[in-house]
């Protein structure tokens, strides 16, 4: 049945004349989209791994989102390849994790948020934010290379560390709060209550949709006719958040896990709706990554995950050993980690935060039949 489905999809794409192949792929956001950006590391020379926040020798979702069009459209181009040049003409002097000289498709940097300061931001490395990457891309690049926007298509995947970065310092307020012995009064006065964290989400959800809006405004002007938007990841269902609580409760504070997941989902679901409520009247379609990812990390226990070819266009099966914790230790990062633990191929997250190799499978799966049906449908 689902090589039925996956035909029907190509009939539409191929007979539908506003849906003629794209020329080329281009890809912005920052480390779950990220293949490379970081090159001169000297951590990852040490070790031999590629700068990638994903598992050793893996790949990131925009991978294996080209290797379907491959397959399906085998004269087409998909290659996937970093750009880091924009480090050149953002960062002065350039940041020395950076050597800038890759000239690819792929404009995603580890730490980037959608504007503004990165969070990884130091001395030895940057981050372009999501919309230094698209300037770039339109003011440089595309005039570079003599590209012509109307012929690509443009996949955003940003905002997850604009979420992430407010969530840490809303934590470390608790916390100090909490040393303090000052929670319950400022509690009982309505001033600040971290069971209540999502109701301090407002300003970051609507800074994260209208920077995607005028992202996608951008090209859009430019010229782009086929732009994806990945939705944001629900924070909420990460082990980050378990090891937010464990610090929350060392101070004593009594919130759990459940109780911070469900403020974190909370959050992702209203940021989501306020990006499809601004973006509608755009050109833009969405992928709503989290119908991928919410079946494997609520699995109750180790087993196989069976894509549905409604929701995949695929049927592949993956073993998962581990949907709770990170691969890394939990201090380590997904960029420099190689994991110790056994099956570590087999877990959902390389670290607090990012998807394994085979995770990101599942998700460029998810998103190349998502998102090429949404496209094939436009008028």
């Amino acid at each position: 049945m689902f090589f039925i489905l996956r035909l029907l999809v190509l009939v539409v794409v191929t007979l539908n004349t506003h849906a003629a192949l794209p020329k080329a792929f281009f890809f912005f956001g920052d480390s779950l989209s990220d293949s490379g950006y970081q090159n001169n590391n000297p951590i990852l020379k040490r070790t031999g791994k590629t700068p990638l926040w994903t598992s050793p020798g893996g790949h990131t979702w925009a991978y294996y989102f080209l290797q379907h069009h491959a397959s399906d459209f085998p004269r087409a181009n998909t290659t996937l390849l970093p750009n880091n040049l924009d480090a050149a003409a953002l960062f002065n002097p350039v940041p020395a994790y950076i050597l800038p000289t890759l000239d690819g498709n792929n404009f995603a940097a580890g730490g980037s948020t959608t504007k503004g300061v990165g969070v990884l931001n130091n001395e030895n490395y940057k981050s372009p934010s999501l919309l230094e990457q698209i300037e770039y891309f339109i003011n440089v690049h595309a005039s570079k290379h003599s590209i012509v926007i109307s012929q690509n298509e443009y996949l955003i995947w940003s905002g997850g560390n604009d979420v992430m970065r407010k969530l840490i310092e809303e934590v470390g307020v608790g916390v100090l709060l909490q040393k303090m012995h000052l929670s319950n009064v400022l509690a009982a006065f309505h001033l600040f209550n971290v069971q209540k964290l999502s109701s301090r989400f407002m300003t970051i959800e609507k800074h994260v949709s209208d920077n995607l809006l005028t992202a996608v405004t951008l090209l859009q002007d430019a010229g782009a006719k086929k732009i994806v938007v990945i939705l944001l990841p629900d924070l909420g269902k990460t082990p980050l958040i378990a090891s937010l609580i464990r610090e929350l409760q060392q101070v004593g504070s009594s919130m759990t896990t459940d109780e911070l997941s469900a403020e974190m989902s909370a959050v992702t679901c209203r940021i989501n709706a306020l990006i499809r409520k601004k973006l509608t009247g755009t050109s833009a379609v969405f992928v709503d990554v989290n119908q991928a990812l919410e079946p494997l990390v609520l699995m109750k226990s180790p087993g196989l995950f069976k894509e549905d070819p409604t929701l995949f266009g695929s049927h592949q099966v993956f073993l998962i050993e581990n949907n709770k914790d990170g691969a890394c230790s939990v201090k380590a990062v997904a960029l420099t980690c190689v994991p110790s633990v056994k099956n570590a191929a087999h877990y959902v997250f390389e670290d607090l935060g990012h998807p394994t190799d085979q995770t990101h499978q599942i998700i460029g799966d998810y998103v190349y039949y998502q998102s090429q049906k949404a496209l094939s449908l436009m008028p």
